[in-house]
């Protein structure tokens, strides 16, 4: 996702060197629906608790980072618990 993120803001940062000033609404609220069905619950908070015309790519990308993390650490709690229940039949 990180990847995505910088690509997405150099983009932006190229188009305004070259004069086209796109709202930086406008590109987040694009971003925000071309991500995967895995992310539409990440996007609808962001979309409904954010206000996106003041929203910066910085604070967006840290708000779906901090998302991501979180899930990894879920998902390694939920891999680590099936190890500690598991057995080895001798």
């Amino acid at each position: 996702m990180g990847d995505h993120c910088v690509k997405l803001n150099t983009i932006v940062n190229k188009m305004d060197i070259l004069g086209d000033d796109m709202e930086k609404y406008l590109v987040i609220k694009k971003f925000l629906k071309i991500l995967t069905p895995k992310w539409d619950n990440v996007a609808l908070v962001i979309e409904e608790t954010k206000d996106l015309s003041t929203l910066e790519f910085d604070y967006l990308f840290g708000y779906i980072t901090s998302y991501y993390e979180s899930t990894l650490k879920i998902s390694n709690v939920g891999a680590s618990k099936e190890h500690a229940f598991s057995y080895r039949e001798n």
